[in-house]
């Protein structure tokens, strides 16, 4: 499935880049040395044929930074991810999944899948540590799927103490999230606990995300 869905929307064709920033900020951007073309640009917002890409300035407290702003007519609000620096860390860079929402038609197919495979694989050959995101909703939300989807995907987190306390004896051993997600027990047991959590998906080589990603990506 997973090469279907990218003969069908991720031929890189009729994509679109734009520009809305600042006019001080100087063109093009450097990222770890390397000169960010382009289809750099598309291949990091995990674009679909037909979108367009806007890179603009981001202002959002600690996530300030340059967003990657995606539109598209299967997306129900713009895609978004940011270039930021962690407050307190001038040296690091760090890209944050802000908003990936499908029309609902469109949901459960492999599509915001292999939008995020593509964007982490492009972030990982920039040098990127890490992929944050907050993984919103709860298990009796219908609209909002990050606390399920996001570790489906390779993200990780330490379970919060209230998580922690819950767990089953035959769980006791597991202490993030991913701990969960290896066993169907453990799943079915973050359904009944899971909350809106900041996660990240650990960039580097041979981490679990990617080993977590991968195998998901070969069940669909």
């Amino acid at each position: 499935m997973t090469q279907n869905i990218k003969n069908t929307y991720f031929t890189g064709q009729n994509i679109v880049v734009k520009y809305d920033l600042p006019t001080h900020v100087r063109l093009p951007f450097i990222i770890q040395g390397r000169e960010i073309t382009e289809e750099i640009w598309k291949n990091l917002a995990g674009a679909m044929d037909n979108s367009t890409v806007t890179i603009r300035h981001h202002e959002e407290g600690e996530y300030s930074g340059i967003s990657v702003y995606v539109t598209h007519p299967i997306l129900d609000e713009p895609s978004i991810r940011i270039i930021y620096r962690p407050e307190g860390n001038e040296t690091r860079l760090l890209l944050r999944n802000h908003n990936l929402i499908l029309n609902q038609n469109y949901q459960q197919q492999g599509i915001g899948l292999y939008s995020f495979a593509q964007g982490a694989i492009t972030a990982a050959e920039l040098g990127f540590p890490a992929i944050t995101a907050r993984a919103a909703g709860f298990p009796h939300t219908k609209n909002k799927l990050g606390w399920w989807a996001w570790p489906r995907m390779g993200f990780d987190a330490k379970l919060q103490i209230s998580q922690l306390f819950k767990r089953p004896n035959s769980l006791r051993a597991c202490t993030t999230v991913l701990d969960l997600f290896a066993t169907a027990e453990g799943r079915e047991f973050w359904k009944t606990v899971a909350r809106p959590m900041e996660m990240q998906f650990d960039l580097a080589e041979h981490s679990r995300s990617w080993a977590v990603l991968l195998a998901y990506m070969n069940e669909k």
